[in-house]
């Protein structure tokens, strides 16, 4: 179906002016938001639905644009899941009551104000995000008290002001339980694999950067936009590899 309406940026709620349903798959679709699991311009997210840009023509740049945290605006076909894009227009930066999706760090909470500095990636550079949480924020994969300093997550978010407004935070971690035979102290995070940097022996996953050392991967072959499961370790700020299975 199709909804149009107006956006609340202080809690993300849509209300809808007019609801069109579809019998079928609409022969358009156009996606506005932030990218997330780029592997390449035929392989990336946006709001979690899969896009391939390889045929799309570009406004205001071109394919070597696109990355993690770069905001489009895209419109295409929908086959098997995914949208292939005729156009793409991509943003400098996030527009003002833009929806966008930031996979990162937290750090300096404030649990009076429901604030904290979100620091994530925008195409390989670090960036640091004011994020406050709106009044009805969901929370998946974990509960509040879980949001304290350190924890990686995921948030869906209005950007409001220079504040992002945060009505969804997702959890990427989850502590390592000892019946997947996790050892005490290790986390456990699953995605899509980019950044795979060989030489580095690191990879990126759930907004997390992973050094392999020397752990040999089950299951296939650690690569670029192949899903995973990693049990790993922190140390000194540094996420050590313990397992990894691939899922592909």
């Amino acid at each position: 179906m199709v909804v149009e309406g107006d956006a609340d940026p202080s809690t993300g709620v849509v209300t809808a002016s007019s609801i069109r349903p579809f019998a079928s798959a609409p022969e358009q679709v156009r996606l506005h938001g932030t990218i997330t699991n780029f592997v390449s311009s035929s392989n990336f997210a946006v709001r979690g639905v899969t896009v391939n840009a390889a045929q799309a023509s570009f406004v205001n740049g071109s394919a070597a644009s696109l990355g993690n945290g770069v905001f489009v605006d895209v419109a295409g076909s929908v086959s098997g899941n995914v949208v292939y894009a005729s156009t793409a227009q991509v943003f400098s930066a996030a527009p003002e009551g833009g929806t966008v999706d930031y996979e990162g760090t937290v750090s300096q909470f404030n649990p009076t104000t429901n604030s904290f500095l979100l620091t994530w990636k925008d195409d390989g550079q670090t960036m640091r995000s004011p994020v406050a949480l709106a009044s009805n924020v969901v929370f998946v994969n974990g509960a509040a008290a879980q949001l304290v300093d350190g924890a990686a997550i995921e948030i869906e978010a209005t950007n409001a002001a220079g504040t992002l407004q945060a009505y969804t935070v997702t959890f990427k971690t989850i502590p390592g339980a000892s019946g997947n035979g996790s050892s005490p102290g290790t986390a456990q995070t699953s995605g899509v694999v980019y950044g795979y940097d060989a030489t580095a022996g690191s990879f990126q996953i759930s907004g997390l950067t992973i050094l392999i050392d020397g752990v040999a991967p089950t299951g296939g072959k650690l690569a670029n936009g192949v899903r995973a499961e990693v049990q790993f370790t922190t140390t000194n700020g540094q996420n050590v590899a313990q397992k990894i299975s691939i899922d592909d």
